[in-house]
């Protein structure tokens, strides 16, 4: 294969590959036409030589993609996630208690541990890339460092989404919203109930 050739076919497998880390499948033609800049009948073409060398698995229509790196993902053991209702990324309000499903997850993308799933509303965490309807995997842990993203309880019993800091001058740990529409939270006691690992984009 020509060497610019090389360059377009490592840049869609990259693409794929990104595309179901975040997304958990793969991407379509049209994301991919979109993503690389080439026609319809361009990508086809790669998709087929790449499927033709064995790097990735191809249909040859709209495509069930498949690369090495996604098969290594999901070739290990499968867990089932809890998916415990909504956490709010805005000021903290009702508990997550509901179970609303079940969600199965490579164990190689989420590490060792107990997780759950919860599903975020509101917008105080865009700033980290968390919006409204996205899944979070939290796992489960009472204990968390400065910066992490974590699931909280807090003085009431009311739970939310945050990250972790510490403020040196009051020396104390405080929530904080990554949006500068919304306030630092200065909870008497910080329950944690866990540490996001991953988002899964609501499409």
């Amino acid at each position: 294969m020509a060497q610019y050739k090389q360059d377009m076919a490592d840049k869609i497998i990259r693409f794929v590959d990104d595309f179901y880390v975040k997304y958990l499948r793969a991407p379509s033609l049209r994301e991919i036409e979109k993503y690389v800049n080439v026609s319809r009948q361009t990508v086809m073409k790669y998709l087929k030589m790449l499927d033709d060398e064995g790097t990735i698995t191809y249909d040859g229509q709209q495509g069930i993609l498949k690369t090495k790196f996604m098969s290594e993902l999901t070739g290990g053991t499968i867990v089932k996630l809890p998916v415990l209702g909504r956490i709010t990324c805005g000021s903290p309000e009702g508990n997550v208690q509901e179970q609303l499903g079940v969600f199965e997850f490579p164990r190689t993308m989420i590490g060792n541990g107990e997780h759950f799933v919860l599903i975020a509303s509101g917008n105080s965490m865009i700033g980290a890339g968390i919006t409204d309807g996205d899944y979070v995997i939290i796992k489960k842990q009472s204990d968390a460092r400065v910066g992490d993203i974590v699931a909280v309880m807090d003085d009431s019993g009311d739970t939310t989404l945050k990250t972790l800091k510490f403020d040196n001058e009051k020396f104390t740990p405080y929530l904080h919203p990554e949006n500068k529409t919304y306030e630092d939270i200065y909870p008497k006691e910080i329950n944690i109930q866990g540490v996001a690992v991953k988002v899964i984009k609501n499409l």
